[in-house]
């Protein structure tokens, strides 16, 4: 595997997502790129798992997880683990204007090529070390 894509082979990625649908799209995307995959149902079990296991080499999540919100997650897993890449799942028809996350956004529906430029970007910033606490990717992966 060349390029980009080859420094993500052997990584672990966290995917908190309440739908099947999703977590199925994004687990075969990732382990079919060589990604090994973790899913969370909810922010609480994401949370549980992240204490458990550490940190992993990506989290993707999803802004309308139930109980403690994904934003909520996304501001803990900040808060522990500032380093961690993350990518922020956010539903068709959101104001992006008004939504303030780090890391990349990952628009829903899902589709697979979106993913893999979310994913390209974010490993290009990890690469560069242009990810850090309190960086915002300026480019989204919101088009097709």
């Amino acid at each position: 595997v060349r390029g980009w894509l080859g420094s993500v082979v052997d990584r672990r990625c966290m995917i908190a997502d309440a739908l099947q649908g999703n977590q199925l799209i994004l687990g075969r995307c990732l382990t079919r790129w060589g990604i090994s995959v973790d899913v969370a149902d909810s922010a609480e079990s994401a949370w549980a798992m992240s204490m458990e296991s550490g940190p992993h080499d990506l989290a993707i999540i999803d802004d309308e997880l139930e109980f403690m919100d994904g934003r909520g997650l996304r501001e803990r897993m900040q808060a522990r683990y500032p380093h961690m890449p993350r990518i922020n799942l956010i539903r068709s028809g959101s104001r992006h204007d008004e939504i303030d996350l780090l890391g990349e956004r990952l628009l829903k529906p899902l589709k697979p090529s979106r993913l893999m430029h979310a994913l390209e970007i974010t490993w290009d910033a990890v690469g560069t070390g242009s990810f850090e606490s309190g960086h915002k990717v300026e480019t989204t992966a919101l088009s097709s």
